[in-house]
């Protein structure tokens, strides 16, 4: 399975040999090499990372070769997910992950008025721990910010402008 987009952007294409990780709010594009015997199907499998197996099922899906019937189940039991704690797979994908040398980069963020704006990050742990920020336009026009957006989850009130 070969990735050739991430997230709406064309990436550097790079091969995932077992696992891919797709987290909350993600999406890829992957070609899949139809090479095996086509005499039978195949298991797709899905897991949840950062939940223990044992706890959330996987999801099940057949990969079809035609003239098969799509509801021949495969000869062999459906594949295990990787580890639920599998840290340095995760990791590796993302290094992996480099944009495509023919992709346009739109120029950076340009406003013209003041403004205050929310980050966060799109995986539900990483926000309860705080990984958010606020980007600030016109700083000397903002005035005073509330102290509700000064963080949020464990990270609230560690910091931020005063």
């Amino acid at each position: 399975m070969t990735v050739v987009e991430a997230d709406g952007h064309f990436v550097e294409p790079f091969v995932i040999k077992k696992n891919l990780f797709i987290f909350s709010g993600e999406t890829y594009s992957v070609l899949v090499k139809a090479d095996q015997d086509p005499s039978r199907n195949y298991w797709v499998t899905t897991s949840v990372v950062s939940r223990n197996n044992i706890v959330t099922p996987p999801g099940l899906a057949i990969f079809n070769y035609y003239p098969n019937h799509p509801n021949k189940s495969p000869p062999t039991v459906p594949p295990a997910g990787p580890l639920w704690n599998d840290v340095v797979s995760r990791l590796n994908q993302s290094r992996a992950i480099k944009a495509h040398h023919d992709y346009v980069v739109p120029p950076p963020l340009t406003s013209d008025r003041v403004s205050v704006w929310a980050f966060h990050c799109h995986i539900e742990s990483h926000f309860y721990m705080g990984m958010g920020v606020v980007f600030e336009e016109g700083v000397e026009g903002v005035g005073k910010l509330s102290s509700s957006i000064m963080g949020c989850g464990k990270a609230k009130g560690l910091g931020g402008r005063p």
